[in-house]
């Protein structure tokens, strides 16, 4: 597995086995993964506040590259990118962008205040696919911050959270000019996968962010590592 793969173990484990209650059932698990790799048993243990057993780990050392993701077939095709609109988006430059993107294959959700339509500044309207009490950030690959002239305070809100938790979950994420006061908020700007909508290229730029799918090079706080590339 790759370095990020490891981490991403280590924090599903120490999710999963932090859910327990009990700690001698935390322990016994630890117990098992010490048999796998002290390494791994070690990590878990200091988050999940157990002990690290002295077992004999297994002297197995096949390994294949089918095993990591990072050997995949990197495509946008099929993937969900999350439409961020409100009252009095651009609709022109948004149609153009969502065509580009149907074409590629990518599975656009438009997501707003609320169920129903959502109209732009010259009477264009989209269906709502999910609003923000019914959506999930888990649920995207990626997303693209629109706004429009009726942004309030709740749909800077929701949008901030919903951005923030799919960056910590290293997904690309494109935003318009307009709307690069939440991503200077949010203090991600210039980050990697974080593409701003300034120029004619932008489509193509996030097609391609989005076919790399993640962006392991950016710190999280999700797991309270560091980006692949700090030391």
């Amino acid at each position: 597995m790759t370095p990020v793969e490891r981490e991403h173990i280590i924090g599903a484990y120490s999710f999963e086995l932090g859910r327990c209650l009990h700690v001698p059932v935390r322990q016994q698990m630890v117990d098992r993964l010490a048999r796998v790799s002290k390494e791994l048993a070690e990590k878990v243990a200091v988050k999940v506040g157990v002990t690290v057993p002295d077992v004999e780990e297994s002297k197995v050392t096949k390994s294949s590259p089918a095993v990591s993701l990072m050997n995949t077939k990197f495509v946008a095709k099929t993937l969900k990118v999350a439409v961020f609109l409100a009252e009095g988006f651009p609709g022109k430059e948004v149609d153009a962008l969502l065509k580009q993107w149907r074409k590629e294959g990518l599975h656009v959700v438009i997501v707003s205040n609320n169920l129903g339509e959502v109209k732009s500044n010259e009477g264009m309207t989209y269906d709502v696919d999910q609003n923000f009490l019914t959506g999930s950030p888990l649920s995207y690959e990626g997303a693209y911050l629109v706004g429009g002239t009726g942004v309030d305070n709740y749909f800077h809100h929701q949008a901030r959270t919903f951005i923030m938790n799919m960056y910590n979950h290293f997904k690309p994420i494109g935003a318009r000019e307009e709307s690069a006061h939440l991503i200077k908020e949010m203090g991600i700007e210039g980050m990697p996968g974080v593409v701003m909508d300034t120029d004619s290229q932008f489509g193509q730029k996030f097609i391609d962010a989005m076919a790399k799918q993640r962006f392991w090079e950016r710190p999280s706080f999700l797991y309270n590592v560091k980006g692949i590339n700090e030391k």
